[in-house]
């Protein structure tokens, strides 16, 4: 996969995982909404890192921890920008 790929991957990860997290939230709707949506984006980039680190041995790329935090950050910056923008 190309880098754009992995960054839509993570992208629709990350959108898929707010929906899920916000869908019975009680600070939904509230002026907690945004910090709720902050949370569930941090949690959701963390684990896509940690899964790209587990699998970055066995695949020609990422293989490095600097160009898996460049996918992570271009994937949260674009649902960033689609969410709370």
């Amino acid at each position: 996969m190309t880098k754009e790929q992995y960054v839509k991957a993570t992208e629709t990860t990350i959108i898929n995982n707010l929906e899920k997290d916000c869908e019975n939230n009680p600070m939904m709707g509230t002026i907690m909404e945004g910090t709720a949506v902050l949370l569930s984006l941090n949690s959701s980039a963390e684990s896509c890192k940690e899964l790209l680190l587990t699998q970055k041995d066995y695949v020609a790329y990422p293989n490095s921890e600097e160009e898996i935090d460049e996918i992570i950050k271009a994937a949260y910056k674009n649902v960033y920008d689609k969410v709370l923008l």
